[in-house]
């Protein structure tokens, strides 16, 4: 009851639109051999940074520098399906979850599959998840799309935040799992305290664990 959904795709597009209307983002593809470093910053082609954080999921640049870090991937797909004849408003969480997404369109999912370096939805996967549905369910419907994605996860499932061992201008925040969506907010903000005031990390999410 009085549980919400957050409409991520058209979030992440308005809160682009913002960035780009205010001159705060540009769209760009960074290699690591055009990162540039100083004693003061990093070069970056015609810019300079004094700091750099590495929030790029399982795949991204950080895996250059924070090479150390272990992760478990976990990749997860997702159907949605539009249902003959039934009608759902609510949130429903049984052997999968279905989620309506508007008024004729459902989410559906998602599962689990450990260390796969394949972002593409599968058979396998789409199996598994209609195998789950069918067994609670009754209603027919069709299946519009299907979709997948990995997320970048941590050996001990608490996020790696915090400073490079050895490069002081260069910091991550990665490894937030399948609660990325809820934890990036809340530790964004404690990670840029930490930056500018030099406020202390939560010691469950500090790379230093790692590290000492």
């Amino acid at each position: 009851k009085s549980a919400m959904v957050v409409d991520i795709k058209k979030l992440l597009k308005r809160w682009q639109e913002f960035l780009h209307t205010n001159h705060l983002l540009f769209d760009t593809l960074v290699k690591a051999d055009q990162l540039k470093l100083s004693a003061n910053g990093i070069q970056y082609k015609d810019c300079f940074f004094k700091n750099i954080i590495f929030a790029d999921g399982y795949n991204g640049l950080s895996k250059h520098y924070f090479d150390f870090l272990p992760y478990k991937n976990a990749k997860g797909e997702v159907l949605h399906i539009k249902p003959d004849g039934y009608d759902l408003k609510e949130m429903i969480k049984s052997a999968t979850n279905i989620i309506p997404e508007n008024e004729h369109l459902y989410w559906v999912g998602s599962n689990y599959e450990w260390d796969s370096k394949d972002e593409r939805p599968s058979k396998a996967g789409y199996d598994r998840i209609v195998k789950k549905l069918n067994s609670f369910t009754k209603f027919e419907y069709d299946v519009v799309d299907h979709t997948a994605g990995i997320r970048a996860c941590s050996l001990d499932r608490r996020p790696y935040i915090g400073r490079h061992p050895d490069l002081e201008n260069f910091w991550i925040m990665n490894g937030m799992g399948t609660k990325g969506v809820s934890l990036a907010p809340f530790f964004s903000v404690q990670l840029l305290d930490n930056i500018e005031s030099g406020t202390p990390l939560m010691e469950e999410v500090d790379v230093k664990r790692v590290v000492l």
